[in-house]
């Protein structure tokens, strides 16, 4: 079995918006960081979605703000369920 891992994540919406802040505490905090350049409405998010599948369990999914994240209090509570089956942890 692999050692537990932090994996941050981070999104912005737009091509100005900038991960500096974000990536920068995430940097600090984990031992790898993904950014995705999105919106949130998008119907995919390729880097969320292979953050999610890539987790083993012990890892621990770091992001600074809820809506960096997730789409809305259902998303959140879905994805953290599907996670916790899986047992990976939530740090918001």
């Amino acid at each position: 079995m692999s050692e537990p891992r932090r994996i941050g994540h981070t999104r912005v919406s737009t091509k100005t918006q900038t991960t500096d802040r974000q990536a920068l505490l995430l940097e600090a905090e984990c031992d790898a960081s993904h950014v995705e350049n999105i919106s949130a409405i998008a119907p995919e998010r390729p880097t969320f979605g292979a953050v999610i599948a890539d987790q083993t369990p012990g890892d621990t999914f770091v992001t600074l703000d809820f809506d960096r994240a997730f789409r809305s209090s259902i998303d959140a509570m879905l994805t953290v369920e599907f996670s916790r089956n899986r047992n990976v942890a939530f740090r918001i």
